[in-house]
C-alpha cells in the first residue's frame, strides 16, 4: 500500500485494522503488510460508535494477532485525548525492529518482523492522547516523530468540515526530512522524497472526492 489517505469521522473505528492469527498459521501464514507514504487523519472528537466492532479502543491503527509488516514515511495526526494512534494487543511471536537495514535483509525471505519506523510522524498536538498504546504481551519498543506535520489545511474535526487540502506547507518542512528508503525487494513502491500521501505540489485527490 502506498499514497493511502485515510480520514476518520467522529464515530469512526479504526482507520486500519491488520490482524494475522499467526498462532494457528506459523510464519509462513503471517499477514505481512507493507504500507508507506500514508496519511492517517483522525477526529479529536473520536467516540467509537461502530455496532460491528469487537473494540472500542480510540485508536487510529490497530495491529493485533502477531501481524508483521512495514510501515515507513507516514504521517498519523489528531490522536484524541485519552485515545492512542496505534494500539497493539495479542502479539504473537513477530519481532519488533525499528532499524530499516534489518527489512531490506530479511523482508524477501523472512514474515517474521513487524518494522514501524522511529522516521514516522505521530502528531498528538500536545494533547493526553499516546503515539503507541502495546497491550500485554506486546512490548514497548516502537517510537515516531511527535511534530506537528505543517499540512496546508487539514481539520482537526474532519467529517465536519469540505474544505481540506492535505500537503506539506513547503518542501522544507517535517515530511521532507528523515525518510526511510523503500525496500529493496518491493517493486511496487515508489521512492518519494516526502512523508505522507501528497507532495506539496500535488494535490492528486483534486476531481477525485469532495
Amino acid at each position: 500500500i502506498q499514497f493511502a489517505y485515510v480520514v476518520l469521522g467522529i464515530d469512526s473505528n479504526h482507520g486500519a485494522e491488520m490482524d494475522s492469527k499467526e498462532e494457528d498459521l506459523g510464519d509462513t501464514g503471517r499477514s505481512f503488510p507493507t504500507v508507506y507514504n500514508a496519511l492517517f487523519v483522525g477526529h479529536v472528537n473520536n467516540v467509537v460508535g461502530s455496532v460491528s466492532t469487537d473494540d472500542n479502543t480510540p485508536a487510529i491503527l490497530r495491529l493485533r494477532e502477531g501481524t508483521g509488516g512495514v510501515f515507513a514515511n507516514s504521517i498519523i495526526v489528531n490522536v484524541v485525548d485519552g485515545g492512542t494512534a496505534v494500539y497493539r494487543d495479542q502479539c504473537a511471536g513477530e519481532v519488533e525492529t525499528q532499524t530499516f537495514s534489518n527489512v531490506n535483509t530479511a523482508s524477501a525471505t523472512r514474515l517474521d518482523f513487524l518494522f514501524f519506523s522511529g522516521n514516522n510522524i505521530i502528531s498528538t498536538g500536545g494533547g493526553s492522547g499516546t503515539q503507541f498504546d502495546p497491550q500485554s504481551p506486546c512490548p514497548a519498543v516502537f517510537g515516531a516523530i511527535d511534530t506537528d506535520p505543517l499540512l496546508v489545511m487539514q481539520s482537526q474535526t474532519p467529517s465536519q468540515t469540505s474544505f481540506f487540502d492535505p500537503r506539506p506547507l513547503s518542501t522544507s518542512g517535517p515530511a521532507y526530512v528523515n525518510l526511510d528508503a523503500v525496500v529493496a525487494s518491493n517493486d511496487f513502491l515508489t521512492d518519494v522524497p516526502y512523508k505522507g500521501a501528497f507532495s506539496a505540489s500535488e494535490n492528486w485527490l483534486v476531481g477525485l472526492s469532495w
